[in-house]
């Protein structure tokens, strides 16, 4: 599990069996210990969350191709489908717990939300290795149109004990950046 220097390494094994071995991005197996890496679903330089919902399990080359770069509307469509799956979420729940890891289901909807539905018509977003597609800001409003919260999504709730007392982890105060067209 590559994430040289950091904390990653602590669920990438975890991240790895919720997503039975499969990179979110290309859907193929990664081989254990083979290129595997953790990424940022919303880059941190468009927004740094550390949250275990905007982390995903991805081959090396599928993360190295994305880069800082936001990932195509099929793409989106996948992330929400794994967040709202109870299973997923309950799974990224106890992993959280286990691990100490930050979650933040409310936090890390409101930023993925505000970020895709506020993209203009045409904007160029990562499909599979070095090709780009256009967003379709009616294909992003409809993944969303059945998120009004993150109440659907993974949540301290259905774990016992995932969450300190008092029901909500601390979070530590975001960086912002707006959103700008990767470089070409």
């Amino acid at each position: 599990m590559k994430r040289a220097g950091t904390a990653f390494t602590r669920i990438g094994p975890g991240l790895r069996e919720i997503a039975n071995g499969a990179c979110l991005y290309c859907g193929r197996v990664v081989a254990q210990h083979a290129g595997a890496q953790i990424d940022h679903f919303i880059p941190c330089s468009s927004h740094h969350d550390d949250a275990i919902e905007n982390l995903v399990y991805a081959h090396g080359r599928c993360n190295n191709d994305k880069r800082a770069c936001l990932a195509a509307d099929p793409h989106v469509e996948r992330w929400i489908r794994r967040l709202r799956e109870p299973a997923t979420g309950t799974a990224l729940a106890e992993l959280a717990a286990l691990k100490q890891w930050e979650m933040a289901a409310d936090k890390t909807a409101a930023i993925a939300r505000s970020t895709y539905l506020s993209l203009f018509a045409g904007y160029k977003l990562w499909q599979t290795g070095k090709q780009f597609t256009a967003a379709d800001p009616d294909r992003l409003r409809a993944a969303w149109s059945s998120v009004r919260s993150a109440a659907p999504f993974a949540g301290c709730s259905r774990v016992r004990g995932a969450c300190p007392p008092g029901g909500e982890w601390k979070h530590r105060k975001s960086r912002s950046a707006p959103v700008r067209p990767p470089a070409r």
